[in-house]
């Protein structure tokens, strides 16, 4: 029940294993799990007995604007993150990330690369949409787990490591059927089929 960063610093021991997942966008977690957050809090939230406009989804609007962290905004997440990853006592430390998220995977692969030993495992993903109708130019993205261990030494490059995700996610997207329709489409505008 704290800040990462502020409890990562409070390590006495070091742990085995630190897991991180760290929010992708401007929307923090607490709106997503806020019933659990409450529960840990044990705050007793007021809750209307009928669904209001902005209260429709449930989500408390005081996780959704008071409780915002440093990963929710584009120019402090990198710090942050930095700063997090150098503070923790772990031999190992995972991060999961996507290739949507608003830390450059660059930074992120650099960050773990100077505590150690780095290597990854990824999985192709539907992206998220608020309308599946809606055609995306990219329908699909990588979910990354960064794996370092902070006693080895690395044995893969930062850009090594970013070109195997770069690949992993650009296959993705040629294979995606929205992909493949939309190159067509392309075509036929320039009389080619």
């Amino acid at each position: 029940c704290g800040d990462a960063l502020r409890v990562a610093e409070e390590l006495e021991s070091i742990v085995d294993v630190a897991y991180l997942d760290p929010p992708y966008n401007q929307h923090p977690y607490g709106s997503n799990y806020h019933v659990l957050n409450s529960v840990t809090l044990w705050d007793k939230p007021g809750l209307s007995k009928t669904i209001t406009p902005g209260t429709k989804s449930a989500i408390r609007m005081d996780w959704r604007t008071e409780r915002r962290s440093a990963y929710n905004y584009k120019g402090e997440a990198v710090n942050a993150y930095r700063k997090l990853i150098q503070a923790l006592n772990a031999r190992f430390i995972m991060t999961s990330y996507s290739t949507d998220g608003t830390i450059p995977l660059e930074d992120l692969l650099r960050a773990n690369a100077e505590r150690g030993s780095v290597r990854i495992e990824m999985c192709e993903y539907k992206r998220y949409r608020v309308s599946t109708q809606r055609f995306s130019r990219k329908p699909m993205n990588v979910e990354v787990i960064v794996v370092v261990d902070t006693q080895g030494e690395s044995r893969s490059s930062v850009d090594e490591l970013m070109a195997k995700i770069l690949a992993t996610e650009k296959d993705a997207l040629q294979s995606h059927p929205e992909s493949q329709y939309s190159s067509k489409n392309q075509l036929m505008l320039f009389g080619e089929t």
